[in-house]
């Protein structure tokens, strides 16, 4: 009688296809300690990279044990199908497979993982998946009736297009959008993402939620979750350097402002707005490239303005000039009053002094139950069209506006949402400030009307109100005229 194994492989597949939801890692060998590690902080599965990794035989016989001694299942991402059949011989529990374009393509990875009549694997019960021969052929092959899990990428925008015919596929489990491959694809690689963010929307919808998406941190997982994802993979590299990344920024100084540009460059911070991300300035940044030295660092780590200003502090330069949009804004001001000393020029766009209005404060409410109760997707969706002008709501910029969402996710969105309800009345302190200021607002902003902006630039000392035919996401709406405004800013 054969001991059944610690990890049943075949278990994983079996949950997939019930329809559990499940988080996992994703590992380029050699990284032993790396698997052992995701087992024990209690993940369901774990990815070995053989595409983009080395993919040893050897080796992954090792990764697969050291996985399965800890509780977690293999699927293992090849390169081709000749890899197939020694895959699942060490006993990988599945197979994710690259740039999967058509049906066809797809029937042909299905049947490569799956033994005949069904397929066209190679049949050996000797093998590690077969227990070394301790079971019968017969029962090797009754274990494997069902067959492993089979995940097709979806890399390209031909396969976006097929995305529903090729989940259709009997055999196929999941989809797995690659989100570098398909930017190259589209020709966004190094550019704005929401083609991307689309795409994985679409695929998502065509596979009715059978979709494994990847992301690097547990906010982005939760999103990809709340959004309809049955499955989410770690890129447990991605994670790794950008705890490497945070680490390094303890050192006096260091929010670090993007590579490449000059030393002598003003060193701005750009501070977005609720459930926005850095895509809210990226288009004025580039525009100031030749006279600002940018950083983006996030606002959605903390629960109450001064918590965030803090936290900013702590990181920024000695001196810096600041410009923030919205709730950044905010945060922005308690940064001045808290280091007036070290915040050299002030930039407000679309913002309030004012602390939380009766009406505000019934809708920041309704918002945090809606998203407590999982409708986080519905309600970024609604403010990513509410946000913007009615007669501004053309579909790219509704869809960037939306994108960002992903960015923040539920759980820092109910810290921005928590924040705005403490937020402080920053009027008694307007007439502190003394650096060059400039307070853009826009025309048609309803949810923070010029007024509000007027009544900011009246209170404190020689700031500049410049007016742009925006909304209230003005930098995204209007990125010239807020540029044009912000490099005469930065000349003063």
């Amino acid at each position: 009688m054969v001991t059944p194994p610690r990890v049943d492989p075949l278990d994983l597949a079996a949950r997939v296809r019930r329809g559990d939801r499940l988080l996992g890692g994703l590992v380029r060998m050699p990284a032993e300690m790396l698997v052992e590690l995701t087992g024990l902080v209690g993940l369901d599965y774990l990815v070995l990279d053989a595409e983009h990794g080395p993919g040893d035989q050897v080796a992954m016989a090792h990764h697969i044990s050291t996985a399965e001694a800890v509780g977690l299942p293999v699927i293992v991402r090849i390169g081709g199908l000749h890899e197939v059949l020694r895959v699942l011989d060490l006993g990988a529990a599945g197979i994710i497979y690259p740039h999967i374009d058509s049906v066809d393509e797809a029937k042909a990875l299905v049947e490569a993982v799956h033994y005949p009549p069904r397929g066209r694997r190679g049949f050996a019960a000797y093998t590690r998946a077969g227990s070394y021969g301790l079971r019968t052929g017969a029962e090797h092959l009754h274990r494997y009736a069902d067959g492993p899990l089979v995940i097709a990428m979806i890399e390209s925008e031909a396969a976006v297009t097929a995305a529903a015919d090729i989940a259709a596929v009997d055999g196929i489990d999941l989809l797995f959008l690659g989100p570098a491959d398909l930017a190259a694809d589209l020709g966004v690689l190094a550019g704005d993402q929401t083609p991307v963010a689309l795409a994985l929307a679409q695929v998502r919808e065509a596979a009715g939620g059978r979709v494994l998406s990847i992301c690097g941190d547990e906010t982005t997982a939760r999103a990809h979750f709340d959004a309809g994802s049955q499955v989410v993979v770690y890129n447990l590299q991605h994670a790794v350097s950008a705890t490497f990344v945070r680490l390094a920024t303890a050192a006096p100084n260091t929010i670090h402002a993007e590579s490449g540009a000059p030393a002598d460059l003003q060193h701005v911070l750009f501070l977005s707005g609720m459930l926005g991300d850095r895509s809210t300035w990226q288009d004025v940044a580039a525009d100031l490239a030749d006279v600002a030295q940018p950083s983006f660092p996030r606002i959605d780590g903390h629960d109450t303005v001064e918590a965030m200003a803090a936290a900013l502090l702590a990181q920024a330069p000695a001196h810096f000039a600041v410009a923030g949009h919205s709730l950044g804004g905010i945060v922005a001001l308690e940064m001045a009053r808290q280091a007036p000393e070290r915040v050299t020029r002030l930039a407000l766009v679309n913002t309030s002094a004012r602390d939380a209005s009766p009406e505000q404060l019934q809708s920041w409410a309704e918002l945090t139950a809606r998203t407590r109760s999982g409708e986080f997707v519905d309600v970024a969706a609604q403010l990513g069209r509410d946000t913007l002008p009615e007669g501004g709501r053309d579909a790219n910029l509704v869809a960037r506006n939306t994108a960002m969402a992903t960015t923040v996710g539920p759980e820092g969105f109910l810290r921005q949402l928590a924040a705005q309800a403490v937020r402080p009345d920053s009027r008694p302190a307007l007439s502190a400030i003394t650096v060059p200021t400039v307070v853009i607002s826009g025309t048609l902003d309803e949810v923070c009307p010029p007024a509000l902006q007027e009544e900011l630039a009246a209170g404190i000392l020689d700031a500049r109100h410049v007016v742009v035919t925006a909304g209230h996401m003005a930098p995204l709406e209007a990125p010239r005229e807020v540029a044009s405004a912000l490099r005469d800013w930065l000349g003063l």
